[in-house]
């Protein structure tokens, strides 16, 4: 297949604003880039057909951290990071649910709760009001973290860590509500596109089905993430894939709210009576540092006889749907929002945060790129 010249020339020809994946990050940069340059040429590309990275298979948390995950943060952070960390992923939150309206992404304002299998460790609740205090100087949110008792009939101790401020959506949704949004706006949305290499001022691209061809935008964006070690290697980014599976539909699932255990490393949900189980990529976190698709069958078993064991030991859980998805982390969880040279700017890293903080990446992107065009 061929491009034609109508095709190239409405689409290829004289881009002021390359963008690189069309994830959350992607999507908003290009949405705040539209407002600073309403006049630039502002075209996205990208190699799937809904996105290929974690904004459409992540697990739909709206969440910005549990006690366990801060208190392991600190261990190897000073505070002051820690800080920095929830800011950013509170007012990421706030800034999504003002570009996307809550219904418009099924929003569930449902809470979140951290589970344990044995007692809650006293340095937990020792710490609840510490962490409250935190959360509160940087985002006003008044007592984040309290001490519940589970009514849910599970496995896991009746004692639980309820977070007030966290809550569900459906991350495709939301998705394509942002790729409306962007093209209402006159940005150009191209799917199926794989950027293959990238010299000054050339990218060589090809769509699905087609030959090999350069493009010349006069500035380069890469919205990458996990997948950023193809193009720009030697980045402290390490690729990081999570195996989601959901269950058959189980009648009157009483489970409601969002799950953490493990320091968040395992994750769960109630979706439409059926039971969303991820994670637990450090049971074999070598292997899972990859940033190809696929499945790890001992993480998928851990998966099933977890959910089995402790959020329905009373009755069978079969499974519907299997997926994976690939994060990109690092030595430190503060994304990379950079200039990398005149022309080419990246913004990547979110920490399997993305949901909370990737409208945030995006318009920090676009105000550098902004402030470094004056």
């Amino acid at each position: 297949m061929n491009l034609s010249y109508w095709e190239k020339s409405e689409s290829l020809e004289h881009i002021d604003f390359c963008i690189i994946g069309a994830g959350i990050v992607g999507t908003t940069t290009a949405y705040f880039l539209q407002s600073h340059f309403p006049n630039a040429k502002i075209v996205v590309i990208e190699r799937g057909t809904i996105a290929n990275g974690a904004s459409s298979k992540n697990a739909g948390f709206s969440c910005f951290g549990s006690v366990g995950e801060m208190l392991d943060d600190l261990e190897s952070n000073p505070e002051s990071e820690l800080l920095e960390t929830i800011e950013m992923r509170i007012n990421g939150l706030r800034l999504l649910q003002e570009l996307v309206p809550k219904e418009i992404m099924d929003y569930e304002s449902c809470g979140g709760y951290e589970v344990f299998t044995d007692t809650i460790p006293n340095l937990f609740l020792e710490k609840i009001h510490y962490l409250n205090k935190l959360v509160n100087s940087v985002s006003g949110l008044e007592n984040t973290f309290t001490v519940v008792e589970d009514n849910f009939n599970t496995g896991f101790n009746k004692t639980m860590i309820f977070n007030q401020h966290e809550g569900g959506l459906h991350p495709v949704k939301m998705l394509n509500y942002l790729h409306q949004k962007i093209t209402y706006k006159g940005i150009k949305l191209l799917k199926g596109v794989e950027v293959l290499d990238h010299k000054s001022g050339v990218l060589t691209i090809q769509f699905i089905g087609s030959n090999k061809m350069d493009i010349k935008p006069k500035n380069t964006i890469f919205c990458t993430n996990a997948f950023t070690n193809d193009l720009i290697p030697n980045l402290d980014l390490t690729p990081a894939r999570n195996i989601v599976l959901v269950s058959k539909p189980i009648f009157n699932l009483t489970l409601n709210g969002t799950f953490h255990y493990d320091k968040g490393y395992v994750y769960f949900r109630n979706i439409k009576n059926r039971i969303l189980i991820g994670g637990a990529r450090n049971i074999d976190a070598q292997k899972e540092e990859t940033s190809t698709f696929g499945t790890n069958q001992k993480i998928v078993e851990h998966l099933k006889s977890f959910a089995q064991k402790y959020i329905l030991p009373n009755e069978k859980v079969d499974f519907d749907y299997q997926w994976s998805g690939i994060i990109a982390t690092g030595s430190a969880k503060k994304p990379i929002i950079k200039q990398l040279s005149e022309n080419k700017f990246i913004g990547v890293r979110s920490g399997g945060m993305g949901v909370a903080i990737g409208s945030l990446i995006g318009k920090k992107l676009a105000a550098l790129v902004y402030n470094n065009s004056k």
